[in-house]
């Protein structure tokens, strides 16, 4: 509903009613309610058409978008200078101006707001920024927290203008977390927020037939109460409700609704899926493909939510099928203003889906994200590496440095495969960022290569001069290598023997090449080589601690990994074994290690019974990239009474979940902010530890590892959805599959097993001779596998298929 709808809104009368009282008392109010609970029809259809009954208003209405600031300047501009409408040059200037001169100075923000309150002290400012969860979703981080203090500042400053100034937010419910993470922020609103809840009965009812009797409409009766019935037994059933009311209007005949018309339209339950599919069957097959290309990208990809994407996004050759899509009302198409590269302000046009009911419900919407899902992942993955480089490249004195922020080892091998696979949905700027990266990475192998040939050129000249006794010396000194790599491989350290193998095979490949290489070298070499490329598996070794290792964990963009250890340090790698920092300040073991979604934090988890928050950035470049890493300590966590034995990061890195042997799991925002507090019970008191937490990868469900020999799966409330009891000792770790469909668990009765969602035992998998330490899936949910790690007689490491057949044992360890 919007503002000239307002006579056909009713049921929200009584919270309209708080709402202006709310209005007229505070600088803030937030209101707060979950996706489709009306918040944004209660603003514009009942509190705006009400305040400006009650007198002359001076109202403002934008949404925050990736540019704030620019949707701001926006809105403000349309109301002081409307004549601008005519000039959109002048008018972008302008716009564009006013949201860098609030960026760029402290205070300019309020300074502005208060000369528009002053100027007109009779006529009170009313700023609504709808969907605030925006902020959060489509804005970056730093221009995020900039728009944020402003906000709070002008709150602040205009405080005593109550009366003549408010702002008003609606959040979505499940967004509250993020808003709640930023300490300053969460004050202000703690006090300031409305909770719209579902509506009941009565204003359901009023909702369906007060429009209709203002229309002269009439509905059959037992019609309105069988709505009713079907509404109470849907979640999320306002949108519900507002589409199967459209379809049923639409099917009217002699100014009556009818229960034809309703059972042909299938109902509150079926109606939006219904029209969905008869939309889409009508399309040429050619358009039905391209369908599902602009929908997989109309939607969340890890939690199956909503999402705003752009028309580069979806591609400038679908927009004409959108526009039509937009007509039949299953997309709502909009635009706003953002900056490009080069700091120009430009019009962005963007499309989402007309509401999340529809990704619920509609089964053939379901199939295609379902089947995309790790596609759209790792395009969503590329896109946030894109933004970064985009971000850093934009200033002239980062531009030298942009090669550090391109795709580079194994994301950019993930690029180029599904380049080759999928290049019609990936658009343009995409594939100028992959392209840009393989010239880069090209250019390093061109450099490589020419250091290495120069230097080739240079030993076999020196061998040439040196004549026959450099030769003789050549033969035997490949003869002492190989002996050496032999002895290296029969005391176990076999990628040092495989290195020395290759040295020495490099060093005879010359020999051969002028015919100098004695025969018995070449035997030598020729039955010991196989030997060690066949016996070897481990890629690379990475010493430094002075103590045992507890947890090991590689960075979701690939360029880190972070090793935890009971000489209390962490130390972070890069994968080729360069060591770039080591983060010191726990008192005791670092048991458990974890990165942030986007790379940036890492939280360790101790036996001094802390967690540790840490920053995380490069420090120094050089030609092949970041060397070293600045740990920077941002928050230390307390408030466990024993150990904390691990630490996970939700899906969306805001909340934390930290394990202990205090019988606890505790729930943090992302700055350190306790949010609750949850007992792990056993029957037994003395069983009561909690060795390994993990999230859901829809962020919904906790997974606990437990004393008492259990998995139990929680809410994030604390309710104990299911207790996994089959294993026969204490649980040291579980895991959920990238799909969410699958758990495993590892225990000290050397076995894991493997468990559907719903707590439904599959599979253990038996093979170890020792606790079985560590549990994880392999990150492709097209082609699982799950990796095991023990201890005790084995001290190895196992691949398993998740049928439960071993694929392989990698063995190299020699100690637990």
């Amino acid at each position: 509903f919007r503002e000239d709808n307002a006579k056909f809104f009713f049921g929200r009368e009584a919270f309209t009613e708080k709402l202006v009282e709310a209005v007229y008392q505070d600088s803030l109010v937030t209101v707060i309610g979950p996706s489709g609970s009306g918040k944004s029809s209660v603003l514009h259809a009942g509190l705006i058409p009400k305040l400006k009954q009650n007198g002359k208003w001076q109202i403002l209405s934008f949404r925050p978008g990736n540019a704030p600031f620019s949707a701001l300047a926006s809105a403000l501009i349309s109301h002081l200078e409307p004549q601008l409408q005519i000039d959109p040059t002048t008018r972008d200037q302008k716009i564009a101006n006013l949201a860098a001169t609030w960026q760029r100075e402290d205070g300019a923000l309020r300074k502005k707001l208060e000369a528009i309150v002053l100027e007109k002290p009779n006529t009170p400012l009313l700023l609504v920024i709808d969907q605030f969860e925006e902020l959060y979703t489509l804005c970056e981080e730093k221009e995020r927290q900039c728009f944020l203090e402003q906000l709070l500042e002008v709150v602040k400053a205009l405080k005593p203008y109550a009366q003549k100034f408010t702002f008003v937010l609606t959040l979505r419910a499940d967004f509250l977390g993020n808003a709640l993470s930023d300490r300053s922020f969460a004050d202000v609103i703690a006090d300031a927020d409305q909770m719209l809840g579902p509506m009941n009965h009565k204003e359901l009812e009023q909702a369906i037939t007060k429009p209709a009797e203002k229309l002269g409409v009439r509905i059959e009766e037992g019609l309105t109460q069988r709505i009713l019935n079907d509404v109470n037994a849907q979640p999320g059933e306002l949108p519900l409700l507002q589409f199967a009311l459209t379809q049923l209007w639409d099917k009217m005949k002699d100014a009556q609704l009818t229960h034809a018309a309703y059972q042909d339209i299938g109902r509150v339950q079926g109606a939006l899926a219904q029209y969905a599919d008869q939309v889409y069957q009508k399309l040429p097959s050619q358009d039905q493909e391209r369908v599902r290309k602009i929908f997989i990208q109309l939607v969340d990809p890890t939690n199956y939510t909503r999402r705003i994407a752009t028309r580069k996004q979806v591609g400038e050759q679908n927009w004409d099928l959108i526009r039509k899509l937009a007509d039949q009302r299953l997309v709502i198409t909009s635009s706003y203003q953002s900056c490009d590269r080069k700091g120009n302000l430009v019009l962005e046009e963007t499309v989402e889906i007309v509401h999340e009911a529809l990704i619920k419900g509609w089964s053939t919407l379901e199939t295609w994200v379902e089947s995309d899902r790790d596609f759209r992942i790792w395009q969503e993955k590329l896109r946030r590496s894109m933004a970064e480089w985009e971000q850093k490249t934009k200033s002239a004195d980062l531009q030298s440095q942009g090669e550090d922020f391109l795709l580079r080892g194994l994301p950019l091998a993930e690029a180029e495969d599904w380049l080759k696979k999928r290049s019609q949905e990936i658009n343009p700027d995409e594939q100028e960022f992959i392209n840009h990266s393989i010239k880069a990475r090209n250019r390093r192998r061109k450099g490589i290569i020419v250091r290495l040939t120069s230097f080739s050129v240079i030993v076999s000249a020196l061998a040439i001069w040196a004549g026959v006794s450099a030769i003789s010396e050549a033969n035997q000194k490949i003869g002492a290598q190989i002996a050496f790599s032999e002895s290296q491989f029969a005391l176990n350290k076999r990628l040092n023997a495989l290195v020395e193998g290759i040295r020495a095979s490099r060093e005879l490949t010359k020999l051969q090449g002028w015919g100098l290489a004695k025969k018995n070298i070449q035997s030598a070499v020729a039955s010991t080589l196989p030997q060690l490329v066949y016996g070897v598996s481990e890629q690379n070794r990475f010493s430094g601690h002075s103590d045992k290792i507890e947890g090991v964990s590689f960075s979701p963009d690939g360029k880190l990994i972070a090793t935890a250890s009971a000489d209390n340090t962490v130390k972070l790698w890069h994968p080729d074994g360069q060591l770039v920092a080591t983060l010191q300040g726990h008192g005791n073991w670092v048991n458990s290690i974890s990165f942030s979604p986007d790379s940036k934090l890492i939280a360790t988890a101790s036996s001094d019974k802390t967690v540790k928050l840490w920053q995380i950035e490069c420090a120094a470049f050089e030609d092949e990239g970041c060397v070293e890493v600045k740990g920077q300590l941002l928050k230390t966590l307390e408030g466990h009474k024993d150990w904390v034995l691990d630490v996970s990061f939700s899906p969306y890195g805001q909340t934390l979940a930290t394990a202990s042997r205090d019988g606890t799991i505790k729930l943090w925002s992302q700055d350190g902010v306790l949010l609750r507090d949850i007992p792990v019970k056993s029957d037994r008191l003395e069983e009561n530890q909690v060795w390994g937490v993990s999230f859901s990868p829809d962020g919904k469900i906790l997974a606990t590892a437990n004393e008492d020999r259990t998995v139990k799966l929680l809410s994030l409330e604390g309710t104990v959805i299911q207790s996994l009891d089959k294993h026969g000792d204490r649980v040291r770790d579980v895991s959920f599959s990238p799909d969410g469909k699958l758990i495993a668990s590892g225990s000290d009765d050397n076995t894991a097993i493997i468990w559907q969602r719903d707590g439904t035992f599959v599979k253990t998998l038996e093979g170890h001779n020792g606790h079985v330490n560590r549990v994880s899936f392999s990150p492709n949910s097209q082609s699982q596998t799950i990796v095991t790690v023990s201890d005790g007689e084995d001290e190895n490491v196992k691949l398993w298929t998740i049928d439960g057949a071993l694929l392989k044992t990698f063995n190299g360890h020699t100690a637990k």
